[in-house]
Protein backbone atom coordinates (compact mmCIF):
# COMPACT_ATOMS: atom_id res chain seq x y z
CA UNK A 1 0.00 0.00 0.00
CA UNK A 2 1.61 3.31 -0.61
CA UNK A 3 1.68 5.98 2.57
CA UNK A 4 -0.84 8.18 1.45
CA UNK A 5 -3.62 5.64 0.90
CA UNK A 6 -2.94 3.65 3.96
CA UNK A 7 -4.29 5.56 6.21
CA UNK A 8 -7.27 5.60 4.24
CA UNK A 9 -7.64 2.28 4.22
CA UNK A 10 -6.71 1.25 7.99
CA UNK A 11 -9.88 3.57 8.74
CA UNK A 12 -12.88 3.46 5.94
CA UNK A 13 -11.94 -0.10 4.38
CA UNK A 14 -10.43 1.78 1.23
CA UNK A 15 -13.11 1.80 -2.49
CA UNK A 16 -14.19 -1.28 -2.47
CA UNK A 17 -12.69 -1.65 -5.90
CA UNK A 18 -8.62 -0.88 -4.37
CA UNK A 19 -9.85 -3.86 -1.85
CA UNK A 20 -10.51 -5.93 -5.16
CA UNK A 21 -7.13 -5.05 -6.95
CA UNK A 22 -5.78 -5.83 -2.96
CA UNK A 23 -6.94 -9.21 -3.12
CA UNK A 24 -5.96 -10.44 -6.57
CA UNK A 25 -2.74 -8.83 -6.46
CA UNK A 26 -2.63 -11.42 -3.17
CA UNK A 27 -3.61 -13.90 -4.96
CA UNK A 28 -1.32 -13.64 -7.74
CA UNK A 29 1.33 -13.60 -5.66
CA UNK A 30 0.72 -16.56 -4.19
CA UNK A 31 0.37 -18.46 -6.80
CA UNK A 32 3.73 -17.38 -8.28
CA UNK A 33 5.56 -18.26 -5.16
CA UNK A 34 4.35 -21.93 -5.66
CA UNK A 35 6.26 -22.11 -9.23
CA UNK A 36 9.04 -19.75 -8.65
CA UNK A 37 11.43 -21.81 -6.12
CA UNK A 38 14.30 -18.53 -6.65
CA UNK A 39 11.28 -15.25 -5.57
CA UNK A 40 9.31 -18.13 -3.97
CA UNK A 41 10.12 -16.38 -0.36
CA UNK A 42 10.28 -12.72 -1.98
CA UNK A 43 6.62 -13.28 -3.61
CA UNK A 44 4.90 -14.33 -0.39
CA UNK A 45 6.34 -11.74 1.77
CA UNK A 46 4.47 -9.34 -0.65
CA UNK A 47 1.31 -11.45 -0.51
CA UNK A 48 1.52 -11.77 3.43
CA UNK A 49 1.70 -8.10 3.65
CA UNK A 50 -1.20 -7.51 1.73
CA UNK A 51 -3.20 -10.50 3.81
CA UNK A 52 -1.96 -8.64 6.77
CA UNK A 53 -3.44 -5.12 5.94
CA UNK A 54 -7.10 -7.00 5.07
CA UNK A 55 -6.84 -8.99 7.56
CA UNK A 56 -6.41 -5.58 9.82
CA UNK A 57 -9.40 -4.00 8.38
CA UNK A 58 -11.35 -6.76 8.89
CA UNK A 59 -10.63 -6.77 12.42
CA UNK A 60 -12.04 -3.38 12.26
CA UNK A 61 -15.58 -4.67 11.27
CA UNK A 62 -15.24 -3.98 7.65
CA UNK A 63 -18.14 -5.65 6.56
CA UNK A 64 -17.01 -6.41 3.04
CA UNK A 65 -13.87 -8.56 2.92
CA UNK A 66 -14.53 -11.07 5.23
CA UNK A 67 -14.14 -13.16 1.82
CA UNK A 68 -11.55 -12.05 0.66
CA UNK A 69 -9.25 -12.76 3.85
CA UNK A 70 -10.80 -16.36 4.01
CA UNK A 71 -10.01 -17.35 0.45
CA UNK A 72 -5.80 -15.98 1.03
CA UNK A 73 -5.69 -17.82 4.40
CA UNK A 74 -6.16 -20.79 2.33
CA UNK A 75 -3.81 -20.06 -0.42
CA UNK A 76 -1.25 -19.33 2.12
CA UNK A 77 -1.93 -22.61 3.92
CA UNK A 78 -0.82 -24.19 0.90
CA UNK A 79 2.71 -22.86 0.81
CA UNK A 80 3.13 -23.78 4.26
CA UNK A 81 5.22 -27.34 4.96
CA UNK A 82 3.72 -28.47 8.29
CA UNK A 83 2.55 -31.73 9.75
CA UNK A 84 -1.12 -32.14 9.04
CA UNK A 85 -0.97 -29.31 6.63
CA UNK A 86 -3.55 -30.85 4.29
CA UNK A 87 -6.24 -30.85 6.87
CA UNK A 88 -5.60 -27.68 7.53
CA UNK A 89 -5.97 -26.47 3.80
CA UNK A 90 -8.99 -28.30 3.39
CA UNK A 91 -10.71 -26.53 6.41
CA UNK A 92 -9.51 -23.59 5.23
CA UNK A 93 -11.27 -23.66 1.61
CA UNK A 94 -14.32 -24.91 3.04
CA UNK A 95 -14.29 -22.07 5.26
CA UNK A 96 -13.80 -19.67 2.35
CA UNK A 97 -16.41 -21.59 0.31
CA UNK A 98 -19.47 -21.03 3.06
CA UNK A 99 -17.96 -17.57 3.86
CA UNK A 100 -18.11 -16.08 0.84
CA UNK A 101 -21.47 -18.12 -0.53
CA UNK A 102 -23.42 -16.44 2.80
CA UNK A 103 -22.05 -13.14 2.07
CA UNK A 104 -23.28 -13.33 -1.18
CA UNK A 105 -20.30 -13.35 -3.26
CA UNK A 106 -21.21 -16.38 -5.76
CA UNK A 107 -18.11 -15.98 -7.92
CA UNK A 108 -15.78 -16.09 -5.12
CA UNK A 109 -17.21 -19.03 -3.99
CA UNK A 110 -16.56 -20.74 -7.06
CA UNK A 111 -13.06 -19.29 -6.91
CA UNK A 112 -12.66 -21.06 -3.81
CA UNK A 113 -14.06 -23.99 -4.91
CA UNK A 114 -11.62 -23.85 -8.35
CA UNK A 115 -8.74 -23.30 -6.16
CA UNK A 116 -9.67 -26.12 -4.01
CA UNK A 117 -9.73 -28.68 -6.64
CA UNK A 118 -6.51 -27.82 -7.84
CA UNK A 119 -5.14 -27.98 -4.86
CA UNK A 120 -7.07 -31.46 -4.25
CA UNK A 121 -5.38 -32.87 -7.76
CA UNK A 122 -2.06 -31.60 -7.31
CA UNK A 123 -0.68 -32.05 -3.85
CA UNK A 124 -3.62 -34.83 -1.98
CA UNK A 125 -4.53 -36.86 -5.50
CA UNK A 126 -8.36 -36.47 -4.17
CA UNK A 127 -10.04 -37.01 -7.34
CA UNK A 128 -13.73 -37.30 -6.54
CA UNK A 129 -13.50 -34.05 -3.87
CA UNK A 130 -11.57 -32.31 -6.80
CA UNK A 131 -14.14 -33.18 -9.06
CA UNK A 132 -17.33 -31.83 -6.77
CA UNK A 133 -15.58 -28.91 -6.63
CA UNK A 134 -14.94 -28.43 -10.04
CA UNK A 135 -18.38 -29.17 -10.33
CA UNK A 136 -19.43 -26.56 -7.72
CA UNK A 137 -17.44 -23.69 -9.32
CA UNK A 138 -19.03 -24.75 -12.59
CA UNK A 139 -22.35 -24.73 -11.21
CA UNK A 140 -21.41 -21.18 -9.49
CA UNK A 141 -20.35 -19.51 -12.36
CA UNK A 142 -22.91 -20.56 -14.49
CA UNK A 143 -25.17 -18.74 -12.34
CA UNK A 144 -23.20 -15.63 -11.94
CA UNK A 145 -22.94 -15.44 -15.58
CA UNK A 146 -19.32 -16.18 -16.14
CA UNK A 147 -19.51 -18.25 -19.49
CA UNK A 148 -16.09 -17.99 -20.33
CA UNK A 149 -14.44 -19.37 -17.46
CA UNK A 150 -17.08 -22.08 -17.39
CA UNK A 151 -15.74 -22.95 -20.74
CA UNK A 152 -11.91 -22.72 -19.49
CA UNK A 153 -12.89 -25.16 -16.71
CA UNK A 154 -14.73 -27.48 -18.87
CA UNK A 155 -11.31 -27.66 -21.31
CA UNK A 156 -9.41 -27.88 -18.37
CA UNK A 157 -10.69 -30.53 -16.75
CA UNK A 158 -12.71 -32.68 -19.42
CA UNK A 159 -11.46 -36.09 -18.14
CA UNK A 160 -12.40 -35.71 -14.83
CA UNK A 161 -15.47 -34.44 -15.22
CA UNK A 162 -16.66 -36.71 -18.48
CA UNK A 163 -14.84 -39.78 -15.64
CA UNK A 164 -12.86 -40.79 -17.72
CA UNK A 165 -10.01 -40.99 -15.16
CA UNK A 166 -11.72 -44.35 -14.13
CA UNK A 167 -10.43 -46.00 -18.09
CA UNK A 168 -6.66 -44.16 -16.38
CA UNK A 169 -6.86 -45.87 -12.51
CA UNK A 170 -4.73 -48.22 -11.72
CA UNK A 171 -5.78 -51.87 -12.58
CA UNK A 172 -5.88 -54.21 -9.19
CA UNK A 173 -7.43 -56.53 -11.03
CA UNK A 174 -4.23 -57.53 -12.80
CA UNK A 175 -2.29 -57.57 -9.79
CA UNK A 176 -5.29 -59.57 -7.54
CA UNK A 177 -5.18 -62.15 -10.50
CA UNK A 178 -1.11 -62.55 -10.54
CA UNK A 179 -0.30 -60.30 -13.42
CA UNK A 180 2.59 -58.00 -12.63
CA UNK A 181 2.98 -57.26 -15.88
CA UNK A 182 -0.15 -55.82 -16.51
CA UNK A 183 -0.14 -54.50 -13.10
CA UNK A 184 3.14 -52.59 -14.15
CA UNK A 185 1.96 -50.79 -17.35
CA UNK A 186 -1.10 -49.52 -16.29
CA UNK A 187 0.82 -47.89 -13.28
CA UNK A 188 3.76 -46.68 -15.96
CA UNK A 189 1.76 -46.01 -19.07
CA UNK A 190 -1.52 -44.18 -19.74
CA UNK A 191 -2.23 -43.33 -15.97
CA UNK A 192 0.94 -41.12 -15.47
CA UNK A 193 0.41 -40.01 -19.03
CA UNK A 194 -2.95 -38.78 -18.08
CA UNK A 195 -2.82 -37.49 -14.73
CA UNK A 196 0.47 -35.80 -15.61
CA UNK A 197 -1.68 -33.90 -18.44
CA UNK A 198 -3.91 -32.10 -16.23
CA UNK A 199 -1.05 -31.53 -13.27
CA UNK A 200 -2.83 -33.65 -10.54
CA UNK A 201 1.68 -34.48 -9.82
CA UNK A 202 -0.48 -35.57 -6.14
CA UNK A 203 -1.45 -38.75 -7.73
CA UNK A 204 1.33 -39.63 -10.00
CA UNK A 205 3.21 -38.88 -6.84
CA UNK A 206 1.21 -41.84 -5.22
CA UNK A 207 1.58 -44.16 -7.91
CA UNK A 208 5.18 -43.83 -7.48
Amino acid sequence: LEKRNEKWFKLKGGPFMSIDLLFHHALSLYAMARKSKTMRRKYIAQADRIRKELNDSLKKRNPNIAHYVSILNAERAVLKQKKNQSKIVHELYNDAITRSARCGYVHYAALAQEHFADFLLSKDGNIEEAKYNIEGALERYTNWGAMGIVEHLHNKYRDVLDGNIKEFQVNIEGALDGNIEKFKDNIEGPAQERYTKWGATGVVENLR
